[in-house]
């Protein structure tokens, strides 16, 4: 399993949490915000959406080309290993493709997000009076470092914690979080599929074919017709009723 996936989901229950904590006060503070929030939560969640599926199945198959068991022919197996390890690289540009594709769709809808947040302070500024100059400046400010923020808050990192309403998009970023989390659950998808798996028998031998508690009680071995094939569905046996005995 993989270690990092217990951090993984508490960093989102934690950050699922803020969002909710955080939603609440741009309410309380600013009705008009919520709109854009909204906007911004759909196309965050679009984004999403589109981009788990991908993100799930390559991690799977990460899971399946990372190894190679080679049985000690390492020889034998050298063409075979530069193959998965092909495959492996390969696998692991898409990923890499993948991030990049995810954090310019998240750029775009920040910077949308970003834009209609300034122009409704603006207009609430200049019709209701609400907003003071110094919370614009300090709206202005974090949106200008938002998108370093929002980098760094898709890796996992929620640690810079900023009430203002440009918060509120640094924590809807939750919804990458839970691809993370969907993501990483491939190492818990291939324990249960290893649980479901028939169990093999019992290596110890039925009472009828175990030895003498005595036994040895000479020094030889005695085999009485013993026969031998690779397969119970051979016809042909590759030892056909043979008796022999060694001696010590």
């Amino acid at each position: 399993m993989d270690e990092s996936l217990p951090m993984t989901v508490f960093d989102f229950l934690v950050s699922l949490s803020q969002v909710l904590d955080t939603i609440v006060l741009v309410i309380f503070l600013n009705p008009w915000s919520f709109i854009p929030a909204i906007i911004a939560a759909s196309g965050m969640l679009f984004v999403r959406y589109r981009f788990a599926p991908c993100s799930r199945d390559l991690k799977r198959l990460v899971g399946t080309t990372r190894i190679i068991r080679s049985y000690h022919a390492e020889n034998i197996c050298s063409e075979e290993f530069h193959y998965h390890l092909d495959n492996n690289t390969r696998v692991n540009y898409l990923i890499a493709t993948l991030n990049r594709w995810s954090a310019m769709r998240f750029d775009w809808v920040s910077i949308i997000f970003i834009a209609l947040i300034i122009v409704l302070a603006i207009i609430v500024r200049i019709s209701q009076q609400q907003f003071s100059a110094v919370e614009i400046a300090l709206t202005l400010t974090y949106s200008l470092n938002l998108m370093g923020l929002f980098q760094w808050t898709i890796r996992l990192d929620l640690e810079n914690k900023m009430y203002t309403f440009v918060f509120v998009l640094e924590n809807i970023v939750y919804s990458r979080q839970s691809v993370e989390v969907e993501t990483q659950m491939t190492s818990v998808e291939r324990i249960l599929e290893y649980c479901s798996l028939e169990q093999e028998p019992s290596n110890q031998l039925s009472f009828k074919y175990r030895s003498p508690a005595n036994w040895p009680s000479q020094g030889r071995i005695v085999f009485k017709n013993v026969s031998m094939s690779h397969s119970k569905e051979l016809n042909s046996p590759l030892i056909g009723s043979s008796s022999y005995f060694i001696n010590n």
